[in-house]
């Protein structure tokens, strides 16, 4: 009887062991929530950079090659590091380093582009300034919530 209580405690003690261990390399749902949002937002700068190459894509017939193949080359980047930030966000729910440098990187490149040109060009939509500052909120909700995230 003895011997038999002592492997129920032994069976109880594995399980909490197990249990605790899910719960450790789980990502936590806040975060969760986070990348979720941070997904949803750079989607959105996705459509907005394609909206805007588009519609000044009319204007395209009045400017040189140079300046054409620029814009194309700007709007493309940006594009590309919108993606690069869902890519690294989706890494970060598979807890894996990279996705953390991946977005924070790129997520403060385009941001810095944004505010860079909405103080010292001739960008003054202030539509565009809120999603920049709300770029710079998800920065640091990111970074705060890493080591919940970050378990190699």
């Amino acid at each position: 009887m003895e011997k038999d209580k002592s492997n129920l405690d032994d069976y109880i003690d594995k399980k909490k062991e197990n249990i605790s261990l899910k719960k450790s390399n789980e990502v936590s749902n806040s975060f969760k929530t986070i990348g979720v949002l941070s997904i949803i937002g750079s989607s959105l700068w996705i459509i907005l950079w394609i909206m805007g190459f588009s519609y000044i894509s009319d204007f395209f017939k009045y400017a040189n090659d140079s300046f054409i193949r620029l814009i194309t080359f700007v709007v493309s980047l940006l594009i590309i590091f919108n993606v690069i930030k869902i890519i690294g966000i989706s890494q970060m729910f598979k807890q894996k380093s990279l996705g953390f440098i991946l977005y924070i990187v790129f997520n403060i490149i385009h941001t810095g582009f944004i505010l860079y040109s909405y103080f010292n060009g001739s960008e003054q939509n202030q539509l565009i300034l809120l999603f920049a500052l709300l770029s710079v909120v998800f920065i640091i909700l990111v970074t705060t919530n890493k080591d919940k995230v970050m378990n190699q």
